[in-house]
């Protein structure tokens, strides 16, 4: 059985509005981090970081192109395997409808970039500023939780993600300095 079929039977109209708003939060999750960094006057991590957000964007966008997979809410075959539709209170379907409309494509599932960035996020504040990662660590959570509920992504997008923040973990630091950058000091 499919994951997002599965998770039907968790499905509730208040949990739904809540993660549809969580899912969109990712947008400002990078941001977040980097105002932060710069407010915070570390100005080498906050360049590390605009360095590791477009590193992450363009790989994730080289994903779609490479793998141009569909969510599996556009999947007829699970599409005709739900038996209950995601509903909200007030802001779930403005906020999809949105969301749809400013993508225009539909094939970018896989990787999971909203994993992949949120990930990223978590991994580089817990690095660079331990307390705003405590404060993002429940946000962060949410966002990749939803990905699934809201059928945005299947569960192999969500390891995908994953395994590409690692990787991007691995490669950032010498790739950055082979770039001429230098390399970002640890959380104070």
């Amino acid at each position: 059985m499919n994951p997002t079929v599965w998770l039907e039977r968790f499905t509730w109209p208040p949990l739904t509005e809540v993660l549809q708003l969580t899912y969109s939060s990712y947008y400002l999750l990078p941001v977040i981090l980097g105002v932060v960094l710069w407010r915070s006057g570390r100005f080498g991590e906050f360049h590390f970081w605009v360095f590791i957000v477009v590193l992450g964007f363009y790989l994730s966008y080289l994903g779609y192109i490479t793998v141009p997979a569909i969510g599996p809410r556009f999947l007829p075959e699970i599409v005709q395997a739900q038996t209950k539709p995601l509903t909200g209170i007030w802001l779930f379907q403005p906020v999809r409808a949105m969301l749809d409309r400013a993508e225009g494509i539909t094939r970018d599932c896989f990787p999971s970039g909203h994993t992949e960035l949120t990930l990223l996020v978590l991994y580089y504040a817990h690095r660079f500023h331990r307390k705003t990662f405590w404060w993002l660590l429940p946000l962060g959570t949410g966002v990749i939780l939803s990905t699934v509920y809201l059928r945005y992504h299947y569960v192999v997008d969500i390891v995908a993600g994953a395994l590409l923040m690692a990787a991007i973990v691995m490669m950032a630091n010498p790739v950055y300095r082979l770039l001429g950058g230098n390399e970002a000091r640890e959380s104070e």
